[in-house]
């Protein structure tokens, strides 16, 4: 029985035991979640902090288009609030009075930073809208302000944006210093306003900061960490679990904060850094060679670099922020600007204006014979980069290409390119032609496949070396066809240089010159022996009238004998015979003489030297001083005349020649005057003989210079038609020519030309 009661104490003692451990153990556990429990709120609740002070941030860097994901945060904030609020009623801290006081101003400084950010919101909206307005609306009025208002608004404007930036107490104090110099500026109807704007702007900044401030100043007393302190002193039973939870946990509030200062950093140098890149970015583009614009997804231009503008000049005054492309379509349709729309310009404009913003890429003619490549490519947001490059150039290169390539093709010269090798590698068609090889046969061979074996090693081995120094080489060369047939080329070779000055290539323009040379050779032999021809009639002539003078002589003696003895037995028609026959001989011995003289016209020429023409005048005019006194002509020398190189005789003789036509063929009804002047023309000299004579008629230009050819009778006067015959050939002689200028009635003007340093023809 007493075993049954001791085992049924046992029992009983053990299961009260085991109750009373399992109650422990419930209350352990309870008082545990019940510290689980404010331990996580406590957690999320530092979660949610943090958040909140993350979007604190993002408010007051005016990033935030809305708010939406900062009302979540606040209302996850005041969530884990109540839930913290709600640990702290069990009844397992409800002694504790400093951990309730801790938690109660902890709270209390949740509900300031949450009040704080509320208003924080309101002037990060205030200001966002401030700062899209103000810029905008000073830049249309900027242009019609004049100076130094405009440089005064617009450094005010400038500095609002680099306060807007950095929002430093420096930047506002320089706002504040523009503003007052701007000052008397505020009753200026239309800035005045906007700079009231601009000053309420800097006010709410201030203001925004000075709240920004006292946010960061709600987290000084550290209620949160007291909080914590005096959780871990009631909690003696997991005390040191406790410490180290708050440890870690004053660690995260820790980094937290650093990783919150850190941000600001990091924010601030990505907003310096993204202003860089901003300016960077404009530069670059800029800088682009083609038109770069960039619109919204309303087609609406948001940014262009200068060539857009001047690419596309007709709408160049619509270029600017907001500018729909519709617009600047119509405008370039209408001012003709697109070419080639002919009576399609309707269909065209709808065609543009409904593809824009596609991805494609299309060829534009525009006015001026001019073309750009335009090509469109959307952006994420919906809007499309419009790029366009003008290929003018490189369309007109293209062409000229095209056609240096055709007039290669087409060429009647051969052409040959090689390598610095001299591996052929193109021949044209007349080279083909010529020769009688294909392309084929001889693309990448040497030109030495057309050596004859006529032409010298030291010729090839000179024209190697001139066009390896970089020289032309010139020349002729004897080369074999495809068939063997031999022919001649002249031949000019030269290199081609890339554009740091190398050689790499060699170009050869080639002419076959064959049928030249076989003409030339039958020419040289043709006019030696017309040389041979001309000296044996010039000898022939000379001798000719050298001998016809001596029975010529004999025939006037004998005519003037009979004259002389048998005047007295004669009649009258036989004197008048007589008389007739003596003035035939003496006409022939004048024409011999005039013959000897034109045939003796360069054969016995002395050797060139200087003549000066002044004194071939002076000479003349004493020659004909008697002609001139019983003519009573005037002689004047207008210009100062030339020295020229050649025969001074020859010239003597053209010069007297001249002057005695002028006097011969004088008017009666004028007293006679003859100029004589000269002029340099093309380089070389051009003398003058003017009269005012009887002149010529034009038929007979050619005809005064023709051995003896006369245009009168013999006798209305006198000479055999020879002397401008030997003009013509003395000018000749020394290279030049002549040629007569009249006005029948008027006078005649003779011409003749010399070279400036030339030596007496061949």
């Amino acid at each position: 029985m007493k075993s049954h009661r001791f085992a049924l104490t046992t029992l009983v003692a053990v299961t009260l035991g085991t109750a009373a451990m399992a109650a422990l153990l419930n209350y352990d556990a309870a008082i545990e979640a019940e510290d689980d429990r404010l331990e996580f709120a406590l957690t999320e609740l530092a979660s949610a902090e943090a958040r909140l002070d993350s979007d604190v941030l993002r408010v007051v860097s005016l990033q935030l288009p809305h708010y939406d994901q900062v009302v979540r945060s606040v209302w996850e904030l005041k969530q884990q609030r109540d839930n913290v609020a709600a640990s702290l009623e069990q009844r397992t801290f409800a002694g504790n009075d400093l951990l309730r006081g801790s938690a109660a101003r902890y709270l209390e400084t949740l509900d300031h930073k949450t009040e704080l950010l509320e208003q924080l919101k309101g002037e990060a909206a205030f200001l966002r809208n401030q700062i899209s307005y103000i810029p905008f609306a000073v830049e249309p009025m900027l242009p019609s302000l004049a100076e130094p208002v405009r440089s005064k608004l617009a450094a005010v404007v400038r500095q609002m944006l680099i306060y807007h930036a950095h929002g430093s107490d420096e930047e506002a104090l320089r706002l504040k210093d523009d503003l007052a110099q701007v000052g008397e500026l505020d009753r200026h109807p239309a800035i005045g306003p906007l700079l009231q704007h601009i000053r309420v702007y800097a006010e709410h900044r201030q203001r925004m900061n000075e709240m920004v401030a006292n946010y960061g100043g709600l987290d000084e007393p550290g209620w949160r960490q007291q909080m914590r302190a005096h959780l871990m002193t009631q909690l003696s039973r997991d005390q040191r679990r406790m410490w180290i939870i708050g440890g870690v946990l004053g660690l995260f509030v820790t980094s937290l904060f650093l990783a919150l200062v850190w941000s600001i950093s990091l924010l601030n140098g990505a907003r310096r850094q993204a202003i860089q890149t901003s300016e960077r970015f404009a530069k670059a583009i800029d800088s682009m060679s083609g038109a770069f614009a960039l619109y919204d997804k309303d087609h609406r231009l948001v940014l262009s670099n200068a060539r857009y503008a001047q690419f596309y000049l007709p709408a160049a005054d619509l270029v600017r922020p907001g500018m729909l492309y519709a617009d600047l379509v119509r405008t370039l349709i209408r001012a003709d600007f697109i070419a080639d729309l002919g009576d399609e310009r309707e269909d065209v404009e709808a065609a543009l204006i409904a593809r824009a913003g596609t991805n494609r890429s299309w060829s534009l003619h525009v006015a001026g014979d001019r073309s750009y490549d335009c090509s469109h490519r959307s952006t994420s947001d919906g809007g499309f980069i419009c790029y366009s490059t003008d290929q003018t150039e490189k369309r007109l290169a293209e062409e000229k290409l095209q056609r240096l390539y055709t007039a290669v093709e087409q060429s009647p010269a051969s052409i040959v390119i090689t390598d610095i090798k001299g591996e052929i590698q193109y021949v044209n068609p007349w080279f083909c032609h010529v020769t009688g090889f294909s392309r084929d046969e001889v693309v990448g061979q040497n030109p030495r496949i057309l050596k004859s074996g006529a032409v010298s090693d030291a010729e090839y081995a000179d024209l190697w070396r001139t066009i390896s120094g970089g020289q032309v080489w010139t020349g002729e060369l004897c080369n074999k066809k495809k068939s063997g047939e031999l022919y001649w080329e002249s031949a000019s070779i030269s290199p081609v240089r890339d554009a740091e000055g190398r050689i790499t290539s060699y170009v050869g323009v080639k002419r076959d010159i064959t049928t030249e040379k076989e003409t030339s050779a039958q020419l040289e032999r043709t006019v030696a022996e017309l040389g041979r021809s001309n000296a044996e009639l010039e000898q022939f002539a000379y001798v000719a009238s050298h001998d016809l003078r001596e029975p010529l002589r004999m025939v006037s003696s004998y005519v003037g004998l009979l004259a002389r003895r048998y005047a007295d037995k004669l009649d009258g028609d036989a004197l008048e015979f007589i008389a007739f026959a003596k003035d035939g001989a003496r006409r022939m011995d004048r024409l011999i003489l005039d013959l000897l003289e034109y045939s003796r016209i360069g054969r016995m020429s002395q050797p060139a030297e200087a003549v000066d023409l002044a004194v071939s005048l002076d000479d003349t005019l004493r020659n004909l001083q008697a002609l001139i006194d019983d003519s009573g002509v005037k002689v004047v020398c207008d210009t100062a005349l030339p020295v020229v190189t050649g025969d001074a005789s020859e010239l003597l003789r053209l010069m007297q020649n001249l002057l005695g036509n002028a006097i011969k063929y004088r008017s009666p009804e004028r007293p006679p005057e003859i100029h004589v002047f000269a002029h340099d023309i093309d380089g070389e000299w051009v003398v003058t003989v003017a009269d005012n004579g009887i002149g010529i008629a034009a038929e007979y230009y050619e005809r005064v210079f023709g051995i003896f050819q006369r245009l009168h009778a013999h006798g209305e006067y006198e000479g055999t038609g020879i002397g401008l015959a030997v003009c013509r050939k003395i000018v000749q002689h020394h290279g030049g020519r002549i040629w007569v200028e009249s006005t029948p009635g008027e006078g005649s003007r003779f011409c003749f030309s010399l070279p400036k340093a030339g030596l007496l023809a061949a």
